[in-house]
């Protein structure tokens, strides 16, 4: 699944410099594109993915415009 997911994020630049994939999540620096913007970008590639979650100020990825997805599995 790591190697699908990099694939799809790869298909559009902006995707890929807002995205960091990490184990079940994904952050998103949304000073580059948005949450919604990657759930879609997802979404047709038949993927899907809980809704983001805003981290905490001063987390480990640091950064009041990061967000995590959780978790995406194929879509049915």
């Amino acid at each position: 699944m790591k190697a699908v997911l990099a694939k799809v994020l790869s298909q559009y630049y902006t995707i890929q410099q807002a995205t960091l994939p990490y184990l079940d999540d994904i952050f998103v620096n949304e000073d580059v594109a948005s949450a919604e913007q990657v759930e879609r970008h997802l979404y047709q590639f038949g993927l899907e993915c809980k809704p983001a979650e805003r981290l905490a100020s001063g987390g480990c990825v640091g950064g009041a415009g990061e967000v995590a997805l959780e978790t995406w599995q194929l879509s049915r």
